[in-house]
């Protein structure tokens, strides 16, 4: 059995998004640590509680001080060290990063690493952002020559790795997202009076917030009986939308909005459509949850997104940043309630076929541990 040793930028993530996997592992007799930011005692605990030890370590996905971002990559690779994993996994740009290059020295060690999407560096043209896609691209290229296997979430991101040369090909693989443990989630009938909508992200614009908030704006005005929610923290980024944003984008409340809850499940549950009008993704946890609970989805033709909807059998796609479009397929929802039931139905079938835990997993053991996945 091996030393394994899982990098996160976020703690709560390691238990919602790679529970299952670490549980496989610890099962499989693996000594397995993860290593993320310190939360709070409770998520520490969480995390400990899938048998696992819990170390944590200074990665700040949005930090850009070259001063502060050394002296946290220097006391990460005395981390690792300390630790001799023999399998490193990590996951997100930062923990990929700091852990390709904590790696360079030490060869023994198998490397997975898991981009989960491209984030804002790669999809942004301002010359702020290009820059820091270039840097991006330069640091990526070095961790991954590390890297014994680079695992993707979609092709499209596999792509633009391969068309900037920061992988080799040789090296790469492509599963459909983190999965979701369906067996988790009850496929509760569509509910449909009255018609309701929801999005769970974090609130940041590539998140298609204000295409959302505009939609809703404008249905509600044929439609004021139907229900808008919105679910998600607010997060420092560049990108992000205050609260403030959020009251002045929505002056009549066309949106609800909840804060953030880490317990999803009830707000799917009593929602009729799922919306994600997001620009970019791997692929969305939410929907894979929404879809599981057996609800439609309404998403973009982003890449990412489009790979979770059959358009017009489970859901439909709508260009990205079309707010119109968005709000004409919210109409159609609202205008054949009768139809919703058997979307929904579709979005299980669709979960249960493609994005199970148990597939994703099986195969991100093999990877782990270098057997070749079939």
């Amino acid at each position: 059995m091996s030393r394994i040793v899982i990098v996160a930028s976020f703690a709560p993530s390691l238990v919602l998004f790679r529970g299952e996997l670490i549980k496989s592992l610890v099962e499989d007799g693996h000594t397995v640590t993860a290593l993320a930011p310190f939360e709070n005692d409770e998520w520490t605990q969480k995390v400990e509680a899938l048998g696992v030890r819990f170390v944590p370590v200074a990665i700040k996905n949005a930090g850009l001080n070259p001063f502060r971002e050394l002296a946290a990559l220097l006391s990460f690779f005395r981390t690792v060290r300390s630790l001799r994993p023999e399998i490193v996994l990590a996951y997100t740009i930062k923990p990929i990063l700091f852990s390709g290059f904590s790696l360079l020295i030490n060869r023994s060690a198998r490397f997975v690493a898991l981009v989960t999407g491209l984030g804002l560096a790669f999809n942004t043209s301002t010359l702020k952002g290009k820059l820091i896609r270039l840097c991006a691209g330069a640091l990526y290229r070095l961790a991954l020559w590390r890297a014994d296997k680079a695992v993707f979430q979609n092709k499209d991101n596999l792509q633009v790795f391969l068309d900037n040369r920061l992988v080799a090909e040789r090296k790469t693989a492509v599963v459909d997202g983190s999965g979701i443990d369906c067996d988790a989630y009850t496929n509760l009938p569509v509910p449909t009076e009255p018609i309701s909508f929801l999005l769970v992200a974090r609130l940041l614009h590539a998140k298609g917030v204000g295409e959302y908030i505009k939609a809703a704006q404008t249905v509600k005005q044929d439609y004021p009986d139907a229900r808008f929610d919105l679910l998600g923290p607010t997060v420092d980024n560049p990108d992000g939308v205050s609260l403030e944003d959020l009251a002045d984008m929505d002056p009549t409340n066309a949106v609800s909005y909840h804060g953030q809850s880490y317990e999803t499940v009830p707000y799917y549950q009593r929602t009729s459509v799922y919306v994600l009008p997001s620009y970019h993704e791997g692929i969305p946890r939410t929907v894979l949850e929404a879809m599981s609970v057996g609800r439609p989805v309404l998403t973009t033709n982003a890449t990412g997104c489009r790979e979770t909807v059959e358009d017009g059998v489970n859901g439909f796609q709508v260009p990205v940043k079309d707010a119109d479009a968005l709000a004409d397929k919210m109409r159609w929802f609202i205008e054949h309630p009768e139809d919703l039931q058997t979307m929904g139905n579709a979005s299980r079938a669709l979960a249960l076929s493609r994005f199970d835990m148990k597939i994703i997993n099986s195969k991100m053991r093999a990877f782990l541990s270098g057997d070749e996945v079939k």
